[in-house]
Parts: structure tokens; C-alpha cells; sequence
């Protein structure tokens, strides 16, 4: 697959408008992308496509649940660094796309920090 686009493309919206959606439609196949889920909604979309026999990433390993790393933090700041090792983990070169659903939590975690 050939990128259009090398760099970061931000959706922005009001809630239930298909920012996910359009994101995932982004061109890249499930299977060569990193899906980072940190929105309650996205697991309906995830089970949606893993009942369609598609995964994310090589090897079904490009799901991430975010809301399960975040769980019993009792501040956002408490998140940064999380996020933060996390994003410096990603393997360059491993993904057509990187999906972040959404960026939401780890905005208001930098804010606080």
C-alpha cells in the first residue's frame, strides 16, 4: 500500500458523528493497523470488525485497551507517563496507521501535569 499521507491527521467532531469510523476508513487494513482504545464506544466497533475475522496489527497484536491501563488511577496527570512509555514503544515502521480513541485523556493528563 502506498501512504498519501506521512504525518498526523487529528478528527475532531461532536460525539457520534463517525470520527472512528472515517478514521478506520483511512486506507490502511485492520491488520496493519494500531488500534489504541480509549473510549468505551470503541469496543463495539473492535468486536464488530473481530467478528468479521479481522484483527489489528500483525498477529492480532494491535488492540490496545487503554481504559484498562487507566483503570484506578484517581488523577488524569497519573496517566501521562503511561502514555508517554507507551508512545515511546511503538515500533517504528510496524503500522500504516496509528489510531488513538481518543486523545481526550491523555490531553487533560498533560494539562494537569
Amino acid at each position: 500500500m502506498t501512504i498519501l499521507i506521512n504525518g498526523v491527521i487529528q478528527w475532531t467532531g461532536e460525539h457520534d458523528t463517525g470520527k472512528t469510523t472515517a478514521a478506520l476508513e483511512c486506507g490502511a487494513l485492520p491488520e496493519n493497523t494500531l488500534f489504541i482504545d480509549d473510549d468505551e464506544k470503541g469496543k463495539d466497533t473492535v468486536a464488530q470488525l473481530l467478528s468479521d475475522d479481522h484483527s489489528f496489527g500483525k498477529e492480532g497484536k494491535g488492540y490496545v485497551d487503554m481504559l484498562s491501563m487507566r483503570k484506578g488511577l484517581d488523577r488524569p496527570w497519573k496517566f501521562l507517563p503511561i502514555a508517554r512509555e507507551f508512545i515511546r514503544n511503538i515500533q517504528v515502521d510496524t503500522y500504516d496507521s496509528i489510531i488513538w480513541d481518543t486523545w481526550s485523556q491523555v490531553y487533560l493528563a498533560g494539562r494537569e501535569y
